[in-house]
């Protein structure tokens, strides 16, 4: 994978540090190990709902220092399907 691990990671902390999301999901060539020296990262960052999707993204891309890298965030909400589940680990 080209895209360093740390970048990732730090990326990852600034993300929960600022907006404590649900869950983070990496995506994209990086996620498939197909990245190359011009690819981002890219995040979906799942936060509570009724929190306001345009004001979080702002939020982080105005918040997160550069890494180094570049990166695309997609902010949402969880879907209504989601929204009264238990995960079950095993």
């Amino acid at each position: 994978m080209e895209t360093d691990i740390s970048a990732i990671k730090q990326l990852t902390r600034n993300i929960i540090r600022l907006a404590g999301p649900l869950r983070i999901i990496l995506f994209g060539s990086t996620a498939r190990g197909e990245s190359n020296p011009e690819s981002d990262i890219d995040l979906l960052v799942v936060i509570p709902e009724g929190a306001h999707r345009r004001h979080t993204t702002q939020f982080l891309y105005r918040e997160i220092k550069q890494i180094g890298v570049p990166f695309d965030l997609i902010v949402t909400v969880p879907p209504p399907t989601c929204r009264n589940t238990k995960i079950i680990r095993g």
